[in-house]
């Protein structure tokens, strides 16, 4: 999946390249893992978190994986709002616009939908 989304960044990492300025996720602090993913250094280095919720995997904004994230979140907090369910899927995952990706997929939910309308 980040092959399919970030083939240029992660050819660049694996050969210590420096990522393009104008790029959305030049700002982040990336790394490539053992496997070749993409994942966030993040200060908790030297916690006892496991290696997911220390160097959370980057997502590609319109991808189905990070709809089904956010949405797994969303049912797992008992269809909870925006920022816990957002708080629950970066515990694992990264996304560039994760706050408006997870906005967009709650605001379809059906269940919520019939919460609110009542």
């Amino acid at each position: 999946m980040q092959r399919k989304y970030f083939s240029k960044e992660t050819l660049d990492l694996s050969q210590r390249k420096f990522l393009n300025k104008t790029l959305k996720i030049y700002s982040l602090n990336l790394e490539l893992d053992m496997h070749g993913l993409l994942r966030l250094e993040r200060r908790f280095h030297f916690s006892d978190l496991d290696v997911g919720e220390k160097h959370p995997r980057l997502l590609p904004n319109k991808d189905r994986y990070s709809e089904l994230a956010i949405l797994h979140a969303h049912n797992k907090l008992f269809h909870a709002g925006v920022e816990a369910t957002l708080a629950q899927v970066r515990e694992r995952f990264w996304n560039l616009i994760g706050r408006q990706c997870a906005k967009s997929i709650l605001n379809e939910c059906f269940l919520c939908k019939k919460i609110h309308r009542s």
